[in-house]
């Protein structure tokens, strides 16, 4: 639920005439708090999925959550009209009428909360169970020695005249993870500011049709990204990582620092003395690692180049049969239509982002943010210059924009992380030239679709429900087909790439590790 739904209309600056223009206010209030709190407690589960990249499991219960709160949303507004079991509830306990959409959207979001907590409790509870007591009793026996050892660090601490409970009982492992923590809050805030900045930006210069339109597109959007890119990128960020520790445990006793290989940048430690065997020994443990990144970014890619060849086609039928003549009338199919464009753009610098971040030193994150800090002052000044202009559109031009710039500063960082390795470029990292031909042939004929089936014979006037079902019909059949078509492109171009990524879903960590 948006910031704005809960706001007064008028904007007033007292909670009583804030409270009388917007009903159930509070209520709809604690309940929000009272969802964040219900997501909170199931973070140590969901960091334990993550860490086990355990991507289905992930993608089920975003899945559930999310179709969770579509249905109580659906059900709260039919409980309005007084159908149904919720309006039979609603008529005894309620004041009667619709339910006041504050109250709406947050119990909705409160019945996410819920089946995340339960759905990713349930699978850690069986995750845990599945691996037996060993690595429990093993993991139990270690935090009590290193609890009896802190403890006698303690004792000597305080004998020394330092407080055993602040700072200086830390050892130093724990100061660079706390020094990490505070790299990646930054980073947060960051991100956080460059996605509410951008709608500050509409609302501010745009009226409440244009923000319900971005509001509309944006949800959609963010469907295929919290279910299908979030997943994989955050599977992919803690197995790097993973690689990352790995490959400091193996570094060579003739390195003159013990630093982990990845952050150190390996072309630069041949200066040891080692030579040319230095360079050999840091390519050969980064060649695991580009054997992983690569199917990685194809798997994200053909996913967003999927979004972006038949989005723009189907926009519109899919806004007029799931919304209706109001939106799909609207400027919404256009909208909707970039950012299917806008999709490709976000997998593609999720998953460089992913992988930069996981692999950087402390210095490095510090330049990350730096760039990231710049190319959020960049996409503020887009959007100030295009929403006025083009609105809507001209945000998903200004996030496109910003998307552009943080790719290619991943970019950058993979090519000079990669460099020891002599055969690694960038279009490694790509589909095959027949994938994208596909993908543009299918984009071609699905224009020419909608084109020749739903646009060109209402040029002057509203097709009728009826005919427009048929001829909807009609066009998903060609989408189907087309669709099918391009997978079994896929299955010849990207065969390896379609195994590796099955492989790693099966091995989990397995897929990261040297071979």
């Amino acid at each position: 639920m948006t910031a704005t739904a809960l706001l007064p209309a008028h904007g007033s600056g007292t909670a009583a005439s804030r409270d009388a223009e917007v009903p159930y206010y509070r209520e709809a209030v604690l309940l929000h708090g009272l969802a964040a709190l219900i997501e909170l407690l199931a973070e140590p589960a969901y960091i334990l999925i993550s860490v086990r990249l355990m991507f289905g499991a992930r993608v089920a219960v975003e899945f559930a959550a999310t179709l969770t709160k579509s249905l109580v949303t659906l059900g709260l507004l039919a409980a309005g009209s007084g159908s149904g079991p919720a309006g039979l509830i609603w008529a005894r306990l309620g004041p009667g009428g619709p339910v006041p959409p504050a109250l709406l959207f947050s119990a909705a979001q409160l019945g996410l909360a819920l089946v995340a907590l339960f759905g990713y409790w349930g699978l850690a509870l069986r995750r845990m169970a599945a691996e037996g007591g060993a690595a429990g009793a093993r993991a139990v026996g270690t935090r009590e020695k290193a609890e009896a050892k802190g403890a006698g660090s303690g004792k000597e601490a305080a004998a020394g005249g330092v407080n055993p409970r602040w700072l200086g009982a830390w050892t130093p492992a724990e100061r660079r993870v706390l020094g990490a923590s505070a790299l990646f809050t930054l980073q947060a805030v960051e991100k956080l500011a460059l996605a509410e900045g951008s709608r500050v930006v509409l609302a501010a210069r745009q009226s409440a049709a244009s923000q319900g339109v971005y509001g509309l597109v944006s949800n959609l959007g963010s469907l295929a990204v919290r279910t299908l890119f979030a997943p994989l990128e955050e599977a992919a960020f803690t197995a790097f990582s993973a690689w990352g520790a790995q490959a400091q445990t193996q570094a060579p006793d003739s390195q003159p620092a013990p630093t982990p290989a990845p952050e150190s940048r390996p072309e630069h430690k041949s200066g040891s003395g080692s030579g040319s065997g230095s360079e050999r020994d840091g390519a050969a443990r980064l060649a695991p690692l580009a054997d992983v990144l690569a199917p990685l970014c194809k798997a994200v890619c053909v996913l967003g180049l999927a979004a972006a060849a038949f989005g723009p086609a189907y926009a519109y039928c899919l806004l007029r049969l799931a919304y209706g003549l109001r939106w799909s009338e609207s400027g919404a199919p256009l909208v909707l239509a970039a950012y299917s464009g806008y999709v490709l753009l976000v997998a593609m610098n999720g998953m460089a982002e992913a992988f930069v971040h996981a692999v950087l030193d402390a210095r490095g994150l510090r330049a990350s943010n730096a760039v990231l800090a710049a190319a959020s002052g960049l996409h503020l000044a887009a959007c100030v210059g295009l929403v006025g202009r083009a609105g809507a559109l001209g945000l998903v031009a200004a996030d496109g924009i910003n998307m552009v710039v943080r790719i290619a500063y991943s970019a950058w960082c993979i090519c000079s992380f990669f460099k020891p390795l002599p055969a690694f470029t960038l279009s490694r990292l790509l589909p095959a030239r027949a994938t994208l031909a596909a993908f543009a042939a299918a984009a071609a004929l699905a224009a020419a679709s909608n084109w020749a089936l739903l646009v060109r014979p209402g040029t002057d006037e509203r097709t009728p429900q009826s005919v427009f079902v048929r001829r909807a019909a009609a066009h998903v059949g060609v989408g189907v087909t087309l669709l099918a078509a391009v997978a079994a492109v896929l299955t010849q171009t990207e065969r390896a790439t379609l195994r590796r990524v099955a492989a790693m879903r099966r091995g989990g960590r397995g897929g990261v590790k040297e071979e």
